[in-house]
């Protein structure tokens, strides 16, 4: 339930290695200029450096691998010769002591070339660059190297409607994506063929602060292609230049975020963020007037009202005429337990104590809106709440979907929580974390009107 969805705080390294500092230097001075070639080669150089003690220790294992080995004759020899027992107990351990040596050079050379092969991709990722609009008007040119120590990047790939749907969805999430230092480089899949995506520079362009086109669409989508499989795909970068993850699908932007440290909203630009322009404004306009916000924001602070208390009446009054959720009734179906409102909101399952911060509304078109908050617990740990509205038929919102994902410093999100007027579902956060490309997706009204003219 909500009570124990954040659990306690956790130390360990989210996704992938991280490369140190020095290396990012190099690597950002380096790979501009590199081809793939190049890359390779730098990369070698770059793992040697930082696992100098590796190649002596591949040199050392197979070393006594080849001593052991040459030994088989001799003790081949006493044993056929029907010496003592000592003969054959030496061939064995000569036998055991070969193959084991053997096999640890195997896996050692196999992890080698998989680090030397992360390297050389994030050598490469590196090397592209992206065109951030500029308050004034015309464009800059920034290597994505250029964002190490100021901004995080994901990547996007798909098709240009995808593209444009995922920035629409990423809207409601701004001004956390820019708290949190985030560009977003969308890559149509297309752009091998020289198309022009005119749908998807104006999205992005009215995105500026989170988000970059490619300088070079078709030589990053020739990159990304066999990444994605020939469907959709996405990859992070943390502010060290290192890949955090990647996955096939389109993500959900939620869990996307917590994954990565969290900044409170309005956290000033640092002066050496390369995407904004000197005396830039944090925040972009507002995308909801503020009286369809406040009301948004009123009708979640009454829900939280009802789990807080453990009113069930209010609950219900809230949910009244929200249609079950198509997702929950299929997750349902496949296994996962849905626990109804009424066991949510006893005294030992809902969440005494809660806090609740940095409210934001959203609304995407005429009949779909979003608030998202801050939730903080008792023990301290943090969560993201996501809640979707539809308007009623008589003008006012309903909501019709919560979910809440952890979301905090040193905080691994692995549950998912997702609920509708029936109740609640916590779910693998790997399981929610994406989602395919032909699944709905609700657009703003701007946006219909792009994707129609392209």
């Amino acid at each position: 339930g909500f009570a124990g969805l954040a659990g306690a705080p956790s130390r360990r390294t989210l996704h992938l290695r991280t490369v140190t500092p020095s290396f990012l230097c190099l690597a950002s001075s380096s790979s501009s200029s590199s081809s793939s070639a190049d890359a390779s080669s730098l990369a070698r150089k770059l793992y040697e450096q930082k696992n100098a003690g590796a190649l002596p220790r591949l040199l050392a294992t197979g070393a006594l691998g080849l001593a052991l080995g040459a030994g088989f004759p001799t003790a081949l020899a006493d044993v056929l010769r029907n010496q003592t027992g000592d003969a054959a107990a030496t061939l064995g351990l000569d036998i055991i002591g070969t193959a084991a040596c053997f096999l640890f050079l195997q896996r050692d050379l196999r992890r080698r070339e998989n680090q030397i092969d992360t390297i050389t991709k994030e050598l490469e990722l590196g090397a592209f660059s992206v065109r951030v609009p500029r308050r004034v008007g015309g464009t800059k040119e920034i290597k994505i190297s250029a964002f190490q120590g100021a901004r995080r990047v994901v990547v996007l790939y798909g098709s240009e409607k995808s593209l444009v749907e995922d920035l629409e969805r990423a809207e409601i999430y701004r001004k956390r994506l820019i708290a949190s230092r985030i560009v977003i480089v969308p890559v149509p899949s297309d752009a091998a063929a020289g198309k022009r995506h005119d749908a998807l520079e104006e999205a992005c362009r009215s995105r500026r602060k989170w988000c970059a086109m490619p300088a070079a669409p078709r030589a990053f989508a020739t990159w990304l292609e066999p990444v994605a499989q020939g469907g959709t795909a996405y990859l992070t970068v943390g502010t060290n230049g290192a890949v955090r993850g990647s996955g096939i699908g389109r993500p959900r932007f939620d869990i996307l975020l917590s994954s990565f440290p969290r900044n409170l909203i309005n956290t000033p630009f640092d002066a050496s963020d390369p995407v904004v322009d000197d005396n830039d404004s944090m925040m972009d306009e507002a995308s909801a007037d503020d009286a369809e916000s406040e009301h948004l924001i009123s009708i979640s602070r009454k829900f939280y009202d009802a789990l807080l208390e453990g009113n069930g009446d209010e609950m219900a009054v809230l949910w009244d005429d929200a249609p079950p959720s198509e997702y929950l009734t299929g997750a349902v179906r496949k296994g996962a337990r849905q626990d109804p409102w009424s066991t949510v909101l006893r005294e030992d399952r809902r969440p005494i104590g809660m806090r609740l911060s940095e409210y934001d509304a959203t609304v995407l078109n005429e009949t779909r809106a979003f608030v998202t908050v801050l939730e903080t617990v008792a023990n301290g740990s943090t969560l993201l709440a996501t809640q979707t509205f539809e308007r009623r038929q008589d003008g006012g919102w309903q909501i019709c979907e919560h979910r809440t994902v952890p979301y905090g410093k040193d905080i691994v999100a692995k549950i998912a929580l997702r609920c509708d007027a029936r109740g609640c579902v916590a779910l693998p956060v790997k399981t929610v974390a994406s989602f395919k490309s032909d699944e709905q997706v609700p657009v703003g009204d701007e946006t219909a009107r792009m994707l129609a003219r392209d």
